[in-house]
């Protein structure tokens, strides 16, 4: 065993006692929620145990078709690049505008998607997704320039709907169901680290594909074989959700020109659009640049960099992550919505006014919108719960310091010079990740209106993309050094954003 595969031993070592806690933690706190229950009358002890078999239900379907798809897309990105250039024979500035060509129809396409997941169906859209990622793959089977740039843009299309609509349709589902804000957010973690570890199997099936058959065309097709599965699964066991169904956006834009002025209106909800474009695109940044970064290290006497070990102890770090995550919700996140409702009550008894003028003087509830609107607007909601506040609180503090934590990283690794420094730099990197993308996707689901789910979440990916694409096209990712030192600057200043999120909750409980 090499000093490489050391390392990913060691973290994968730590990392597994990481999830072993977890899962003690996790069944400890279901024995004790079941005895802390009283006794129910029969008939609401049924209905409670049919409502856990639905969810349970839902929760193991969603896994099942995430694990297929993710998978799919994880086996198509280790040799996409080596399929254009070494096996097509294209040159490195084709191949550069091929890439280009992806991000930037994703970003271009987004807000469409989304709109369309809202008023027509997301399981309509996420079986779309199924349809043309196939198509993008079947494009790469032959050299002809026009099909690659075709199933580029096919490619594009599709990973907006994959991280846009599939979780809309997700939180929609479990919500209706009756899940619980904290419950989801805890599945959510749970998501990402079946991603890191999809992730790890996805590389060394590609691995085992291209060297049994001798072609790089090979992980494509074992990825439309995975898209044909999860499209027969959706099919054949979702049931669809939809936005919003009001006559006045029913157009072909009013319901997304609609979005858009939610999302201007809102400060939450600009705060989070920024934490995500940050973050994300330094993220994108960093999958193009960690290779050249630690390959610039060696001298012309080293070894080559085993890239296969590195990628997965990158990945075992991301599901780490997830886990991470998840410890620090269950043990601070209902003591985050408690302090902060105690906080705004004591503000609002300090401030309270008894006079019947200052009283007449108050707007009627309906006469402002909350500053944070509920998140399922159809069920009537008005107020924040106590698990809603908790779940906004608790992931933008923890945002903001994961953000600030993964600019630190990203500059840090610019100021050492061994392989072996940026690696570490690099490892505790792909942890914030793991933690970013629940407590992410946890904000998403407790700021966006279900009326405007997937248009939301899908426009949310346009700054991003775009700023890759131009990051891209002005040759960036030729100066590792100068793209992170400028991921730093954009990531502190959306660290204060994340906290702002915070700041926005406090103000409109203090309004409540």
């Amino acid at each position: 065993m090499n000093e490489w595969e050391s390392r990913l031993a060691a973290i994968g070592g730590v990392v597994v006692l990481l999830g072993l806690y977890d899962a003690w933690r996790s069944k400890r706190s279901g024995s004790n929620a079941k005895e802390a229950v009283p006794e129910q009358q029969e008939g609401a002890e049924q209905d409670e145990q049919e409502k856990r078999r639905r969810l349970r239900s839902i929760k193991l379907n969603y896994l099942l078709i995430y694990a297929l798809v993710m998978t799919a897309d994880w086996l198509q990105g280790p040799y996409i690049y080596s399929l254009y250039h070494d096996e097509f024979n294209y040159s490195i500035r084709i191949v550069a505008a091929l890439f280009v060509l992806g991000f930037l129809s994703a970003g271009l396409l987004a807000p469409f998607v989304g709109d369309w997941a809202d008023r027509f169906g997301r399981r309509r859209l996420c079986l779309v997704f199924t349809a043309a990622y196939t198509l993008s793959c079947a494009t790469k089977m032959i050299r002809f320039l026009p099909f690659l740039i075709l199933g580029r843009l096919l490619g594009g299309f599709s990973t907006s709907i994959l991280f846009s609509v599939f979780e809309s349709w997700l939180v929609s589902s479990a919500l209706d169901r009756g899940m619980h804000q904290s419950e989801l957010n805890s599945f959510l973690g749970r998501l990402t680290l079946v991603n890191g570890g999809v992730a790890c199997g996805a590389g060394m099936l590609s691995n085992q594909v291209v060297e049994a058959f001798g072609t790089f065309k090979a992980p494509f097709v074992t990825s439309a074989g995975f898209l044909v599965v999860a499209g027969l699964v959706i099919s054949a066991s979702w049931s669809e959700n939809y936005g919003e169904k009001k006559e006045e956006t029913a157009g072909r834009w009013g319901h997304l020109v609609e979005a858009v002025r939610v999302v201007q209106n809102d400060s939450s909800l600009l705060y989070l659009l920024a934490v995500i474009t940050a973050f994300e695109a330094s993220m994108y940044l960093f999958v193009f640049l960690w290779v050249p970064t630690l390959q610039s290290t060696l001298s012309p006497d080293d070894s080559a960099l085993p890239l296969g070990v590195i990628f997965s102890s990158f990945m075992v770090c991301l599901s780490g992550g997830s886990i991470i995550y998840n410890i620090l919700h269950f043990h601070l996140s209902a003591c985050a919505g408690r302090n902060l409702r105690s906080t705004a009550k004591a503000h609002r008894d300090a401030h309270s006014q008894p006079l019947a003028s200052s009283a007449a003087s108050q707007p009627t509830p309906n006469e402002h919108a909350p500053l944070i609107p509920p998140p399922t607007s159809q069920r009537g909601a008005s107020k924040l719960s106590l698990e809603r506040i908790a779940s906004i609180s608790f992931n933008s503090r923890l945002g903001s310091l994961v953000l600030m934590a993964a600019g630190t990283l990203l500059l840090v690794s610019t100021t050492v010079e061994s392989a072996k420094a940026k690696f570490w730099c690099f490892v505790a990197f792909e942890i914030a990740v793991g933690m970013y993308y629940p407590m992410a996707a946890s904000l998403r689901s407790a700021l966006i209106a279900e009326e405007h789910r997937a248009t939301i979440t899908a426009l949310f990916r346009v700054p991003l993309n775009l700023l890759v694409t131009i990051a891209l096209l002005s040759g960036l990712e030729s100066r590792p050094r100068d793209v992170f030192i400028l991921c730093f600057g954009a990531l502190l200043p959306a660290s204060g954003m994340a906290l702002g999120i915070n700041v926005e909750l406090r103000r409109s409980l203090m309004k409540e």
